[in-house]
């Protein structure tokens, strides 16, 4: 009798274990996701940012200028066309009231204004935004991975490559 009590309390050991490895990925799992979406979100605004900054120093320098950037991108897409440089993503999370500080905007589908961002957000999709007063010459695509772009001025027209 004493070795089948022995058994049976490894057996509950071994369900409970189970169980509760269980109960705390479920629990877990979402969690993780939500804030991987927040940190590719954070990183599409702050990619932009950047990209802005780089074409604004380049129209300041005058015809001629270029500068090479290197951009990381860990999710979602980047996209240059017409007058806008923008920043796209799928989530299955509402995460834009947590990473724009000024606005907290439950209702989808809507849209932020905040530090010269545009953001859009329905549900399942972010489209975070800058539009110009001027239009790209040509158009370019940055996807995940790691991305080199030369931002030219040619005859006050600007050009991503």
């Amino acid at each position: 009798m004493k070795g089948v009590s022995v058994l049976i309390a490894f057996v509950l050991v071994i369900v409970i274990s189970v169980a509760a490895l269980t109960i705390a990925l479920n629990i877990g799992n979402p969690t993780i996701e939500k804030s991987k979406e927040i940190i590719i979100l954070n990183e599409g605004k702050s990619n932009l940012k950047i990209i802005d900054s780089t074409i604004n120093q380049v129209l300041q320098e005058g015809d001629g200028s270029s500068r090479r950037l290197s951009i990381s991108v860990s999710g979602g897409t980047y996209n240059i066309k017409n007058n806008r440089l923008e920043f796209v993503m799928d989530t299955k999370y509402q995460i834009v009231s947590e990473t724009f500080s000024n606005e907290t905007v439950t209702d989808v589908p809507y849209k932020v204004i905040e530090d010269g961002l545009t953001v859009e957000a329905t549900a399942g999709k972010i489209l975070v935004y800058i539009e110009y007063k001027f239009d790209f010459v040509n158009t370019a695509r940055l996807e995940r991975g790691t991305n080199s772009i030369l931002i030219s001025n040619k005859d006050g027209d600007i050009q991503i490559n």
